[in-house]
């Protein structure tokens, strides 16, 4: 009589830990991860601002640039 009771307790626990492994594997080792692209697609993911430019063409980061001539 307590067979089939200890039988059916041990095909669930499996069941259970068979499906928790099986979204293991789906979610993938960390959360955040996505699953990969198919070949032939890009994804991007960071697309850098464009950098604004001063009127003569250099880029306001470098700093100020002064024409000089070299005496000997």
């Amino acid at each position: 009589m307590l067979f089939p009771y200890l039988m059916a307790s041990f095909v669930g626990k499996m069941q259970d830990q068979a499906q928790r492994q099986y979204h293991r594997q789906q979610a993938g080792p960390f959360r955040n991860e996505r699953p990969p692209q198919p070949d032939g697609k890009i994804r991007i993911d960071y697309v850098p601002p464009k950098a604004s430019k001063t009127p003569s063409g250099i880029n306001g980061k470098a700093g100020e640039f002064v024409d000089f001539e070299e005496i000997k």
